[in-house]
C-alpha cells in the first residue's frame, strides 16, 4: 500500500493531498498490480476520493484493478452508490 504523507500528490488531479492526507477522503493503492496497464502510474500511489468520484475512467480502472487483485489472491474493490472507491 502507498505511503501517504503531507507532500503526497493525487494521481488524478496532481495536487498535494494537504491536510486530507490522514482522512478517509484518500485512497491508497498497492504496488505492482497495475504494471503493464494503462494505469501503471497508479502503482503505489494515492488519490482523493472526490477526484475518483468525478473521474471518467473510474469504472475501467476498477475493472482492471479487480482483475489484478483477484489474480493475486486478494479481495477486490468496488465503486459504491456514492461513486466512492472501496476495498472489499
Amino acid at each position: 500500500m502507498a505511503l501517504v504523507f503531507p507532500g503526497s500528490t493525487c494521481q488524478i488531479c496532481g495536487n498535494e493531498l494537504g491536510e486530507d492526507y490522514r482522512s478517509d477522503d484518500i485512497v491508497g493503492l498497492p504496488e505492482g498490480l497495475l504494471a503493464m496497464t494503462e494505469f501503471s502510474r497508479f502503482n503505489d500511489s494515492v488519490m482523493h476520493q472526490h477526484c475518483f468520484q468525478n473521474w471518467i475512467k473510474a469504472e475501467k480502472f476498477v475493472n482492471i484493478l479487480n482483475k489484478s487483485l483477484l489474480n493475486s489472491g486478494r479481495k477486490g474493490c468496488v465503486i459504491t452508490n456514492e461513486r466512492k472507491f472501496k476495498y472489499l
